[in-house]
């Protein structure tokens, strides 16, 4: 009777964490193409308009922004020898750098502007990362409509960053 509980018990327990086992790949299965549709269809809707902002004061504040950049202002071997090699706004993010300068290549072979597909890129990196959101949240949430409404929140609410100089007289008392 004890044997038959204590089985009964690691059934159910493996039963529960394999519905945990959640991969990136699961998000295209057929129990989940509405969710995942959801997740990339409606931030498309809701960030479609970035294609036409500017860049903002703190892109292109001068002498040096991280726009500025050799690499990202003129893409070229010479210049990706000193991507790797030397930092640039006392900053060494050469990935960074290395995707701003193939986005600013794309839109100078196509003739678009570089603040949309900039813009238009981040949107969809922002994407990428709630499907990743998603995926994580399922791992440890059971129901898929809850870890949806809580992806939903990561993907839609905007937290907006505060200038540096605003933010110290905020804090000071």
């Amino acid at each position: 009777m004890k044997n038959k509980k204590a089985k009964n018990r690691q059934a159910k327990i493996q039963q529960k964490s394999s519905s945990l086992a959640f991969k990136f790949s699961d998000l295209f299965s057929k129990n989940y193409q509405i969710i995942t549709a959801i997740l990339i269809i409606l931030p498309l809707l809701i960030y479609w308009q970035v294609w036409g902002f500017e860049f903002v004061w703190d892109e292109i504040s001068k002498p040096v922004n991280h726009l500025n950049n050799p690499f990202v202002e003129q893409p070229s071997w010479r210049n990706f020898f000193q991507l790797f090699t030397q930092a640039y706004f006392a900053m060494y993010i050469p990935i960074s750098y290395l995707f701003w300068g193939g986005l600013s290549a794309f839109a100078q072979l196509f003739s678009l502007p570089q603040s949309g597909v900039l813009h238009s890129a981040n949107v969809v990196l922002h994407i990428v990362n709630g499907l990743l959101v998603f995926t994580i949240l399922t791992t440890f949430i059971s129901n898929k409509w809850a870890v949806l409404l809580g992806t939903l929140f990561f993907l839609l609410v905007r937290f907006y960053r505060y200038r540096k100089n605003s933010w110290n007289k905020f804090c000071h008392f």
